[in-house]
């Protein structure tokens, strides 16, 4: 559509200034460079950069030139160019107990603006040289932007380190918007001779474009001020997928060229050109200004003479051309009879149109048209006919008629319709020629010719399942079965995949590969092989492929070629996207389990810290993995040493007298090789199934300086744990696991 808009505007614009051309009028053909003053809003998650544009368009006013004021219409192609590269930006997201906050665009991208319209205009003259103008330009704007994606930084603290932790927080589909725009100018102009002007002009341009964002969900909400804490940013796998509406208005500065075109005027500005032709006449006598003195008195013998009595000066009369003088003698030697009689000779059909055209599609193609020279015999009967080149079963070629329409009569035009259309798409021709014969009076026209890319492609993406075919190495392997329905509407050739791009891909859902490694083992079953005929063809094909337990949706893309005339290419191409759910666990999704912290205590202060508390569940549970996912502490006093050893960097104690039990059961670390009874990870299983399950954990985390007591140095802890509930299914079994996740906050002065 936006390309048939394209066309139309710049063929009535091209004809526009043809015709305007010989016309003694004041129309301006210019041309333009200039800068945009587009700025990004990036609260509103908006990304652009100020760019340079070229600017080209034809001003055609209803005055004559010099005319102190006249109205008009200007029409205007516009083009913009800029992008970013990879940058520091503001952070998208605020967060507490973090340093060194910012926010990156992590890779390069650039964009387009264009610009077509038309519309009023208002002319003021000053004087012989300066001009002002003002107007507004109403029309359409395409915006196109590549993607992008946006990631937030933190350094965290640990045991007095900083620890640098990045996330995806943003990431933009590529962009390709159209939608109205308009664009008020004022604009001055200097003259600099009859034909060119040198000017200037600030604008200001108003639209809007669509883009397709998907943006990081944080857990919970932020507090009062809009900060978030760092858990509810880094923790958080979730995306909301939002189609945002943005705003292009921006202030635009152009300086350029004017190049005024149409007749120049000489003599009198209102003199009419049959005015400003001298007629040939025996003579033409000018008076002189110059008064009489008395040497420029005149003679008597010369006033008896009868020559003038003051200075004059001939006009000899233009001399009449030779072609002018043998037609009026011919005109005056034919009689009415023979010059009907010559005309009738010379009679013959013109092609008018179309004549050397090119056509993306055959229906755009709406009328064939032709008129007459000279005078018919008789009242014409014309015929239309098309000619293609056919093959012969020998493999030559032959022009051969494919398409013939009689009875049009003296109609000097035909209108296409569908029986034209279905005769040209049938078949393989791209090349074709066309007359006019006219019947009645045996006379034919010569040959005009068209072309065509016929590229009607049809390409579905039909899912038929989507299987789990099971587990293994940290993936699940999935079987993905679809049906690609091809209908060959023009040309009738089969569906290829020879040219480079084209196949079947795996993508995130934006469009963006996945990272190396992330997608393997993928298998097609059968290989991809042309598709067609007959049309429409459907093929079924089934894919296999491996993906991490992460990957929850993806793209396919199901891209194909055609090959017609090189090196003209047909692309058709499907895109569809899947959800991954077949292999995902949903035995968990009503399982809810929350831990309650009764206490926590030490025997000392520089010695483990006990937690009591229980699990509560609403099933029962035979066993409980419990691991420490996250440790932080504030020491506002500094009379810590922090994290020292692995006892102190929040970790389970299990070794005489710190015994940790779950569901008064012994717990088992699970590291390989615990250090001194300590590690990160601790198991517990039992035989009877309970929903309430008490647990007396002892945590290893920092301590003050030696004997320093706890009221001269508190500490304020925060520890994360993930807790693996395995659940009874009422069958002696505990096959089925549900992770949830818990965070309890204490200090060693108030518990």
């Amino acid at each position: 559509m936006i390309k048939q808009l394209w066309r139309l505007f710049l063929v009535a614009w091209i004809c526009f200034i043809s015709a305007d051309a010989t016309a003694q009028s004041a129309s301006e053909l210019w041309l333009s460079g200039g800068w945009g003053l587009l700025n990004s809003a990036q609260s509103n998650r908006q990304y652009v950069k100020s760019g340079i544009q070229f600017s080209g368009g034809y001003n055609h006013f209803l005055g004559k030139s010099q005319t102190p004021f006249s109205l008009g219409l200007q029409t205007r192609v516009q083009h913009s160019i800029g992008g970013r590269s990879a940058t520091t930006i503001e952070p998208l997201f605020q967060a507490a107990g973090v340093a060194g906050l910012s926010a990156e665009l992590n890779q390069s991208y650039s964009q387009s603006l264009t610009f077509l319209g038309a519309g009023p205009l208002a002319r003021v003259q000053i004087g012989k040289s300066l001009q002002l103008t003002a107007g507004v330009v109403g029309g359409l704007n395409l915006f196109k932007q590549d993607s992008f994606a946006i990631v937030q930084r933190f350094n965290v603290g640990q045991g007095g380190a900083l620890v640098p932790t990045t996330k995806d927080v943003l990431r933009q589909s590529p962009v390709s918007s159209s939608a109205l725009g308009w664009l008020p100018t004022a604009r001055i102009n200097w003259m600099l001779n009859q034909r060119i002007s040198l000017w200037a002009e600030a604008n200001y341009f108003l639209s809007d474009y669509k883009a397709r964002q998907r943006e990081l969900v944080p857990l919970g909400t932020p507090d009062a001020s809009g900060v978030y804490k760092i858990e509810q940013l880094t923790r958080s796998n979730e995306f909301r997928t939002t189609e945002r509406t943005f705003s292009l208005n921006h202030m635009q500065f152009n300086a350029g060229l004017g190049i005024h075109i149409g007749k120049v005027k000489t003599g009198s500005p209102d003199a009419s050109p049959s005015q400003q032709q001298p007629s040939p006449r025996p003579t033409e006598t000018v008076k002189s200004d110059k008064k009489p003195t008395k040497t420029d008195k005149p003679k008597p013998s010369d006033q008896a003479s009868g020559a003038p009595a003051w200075n004059t000066y001939e006009h000899q009369p233009l001399p009449v051309s030779a072609d002018v003088i043998a037609q009026s003698a011919v005109a005056d030697i034919l009689t009415p009879q023979q010059q009907q009689q010559q005309q009738q000779n010379d009679y013959r059909i013109v092609l008018v149109a179309p004549l050397k055209q090119h056509f993306e599609d055959i229906r755009n193609l709406k009328e064939f048209r032709w008129k007459i020279a000279g005078q018919p015999r008789t009242k014409p009967d014309y015929t239309l006919e098309i000619i293609a080149e056919q093959q012969m079963p020998n493999g030559q070629t032959t022009p051969t008629v494919i398409y013939r329409k009689e009875g049009l009569g003296a109609a000097e035009s035909w209108r296409t319709d569908e029986n034209f259309y279905r005769a040209v798409e049938a078949g393989k021709q791209l090349q074709f020629t066309w007359r006019v014969i006219d019947k009645a009076n045996k006379k034919d026209s010569e040959t005009g010719t068209f072309s065509l890319k016929c590229c009607r492609l049809e390409l579905d993406l039909q899912i038929n399942s989507v299987r789990c075919l099971g587990f293994q190495n940290g993936k699940f392997r999935y079987e993905i079965c679809f049906n690609s329905i091809y209908n060959a509407l023009c040309p009738q050739t089969p569906l290829t995949f020879n040219q480079t791009g084209s196949g079947l891909f795996i993508t995130q859902t934006n469009g963006s590969p996945f990272a190396p490694g992330t997608i393997t083992n993928q298998t097609l079953t059968p290989a991809l092989t042309p598709q067609g005929p007959p049309y429409p063809n459907t093929k079924n094909y089934c894919l296999s492929f491996d993906a991490p337990t992460s990957v929850t949706d993806v793209l396919l893309t199901f891209q194909g070629d055609n090959l017609l005339m090189p090196p003209a290419i047909c692309r058709p191409g499907v895109q569809d996207t899947v959800k991954l759910e077949a292999c995902r666990c949903k035995d968990c999704d009503n399982f809810n389990a929350q831990f309650n912290l009764t206490g926590v205590s030490q025997t000392s202060p520089s010695s483990p810290f006990k937690l009591t508390g229980n699990f509560v569940t609403n099933a029962n549970v035979r066993r409980v993995n419990i691991t420490v996912t996250h440790m932080s502490f504030v020491d506002a006093q500094q009379c810590s040493n922090g994290v020292t050893n692995h006892q102190t960097a929040g970790v389970f104690i299990n070794s005489t007298p710190f015994l940790s039990t779950v569901n008064s059961q012994a717990v088992t670390l699970l590291e390989a090789a615990p250090a001194n009874g300590a590690a990160k990870s601790l198991t517990a299983q039992w035989t009877v199934p309970t929903m309430n399950i008490p647990v007396q954990l002892h945590l290893g985390l920092p301590v003050p300086f030696g004997n320093v007591s706890a009221e001269c140095c508190p500490i304020k802890y925060k520890v994360c744990f993930k807790a693996e509930f395995f659940i009874d299914n009422g069958t002696g079994n505990f096959c089925t696991r549900c992770v949830r996740e818990f965070c309890v906050e204490f200090s060693n002065v108030s518990f």
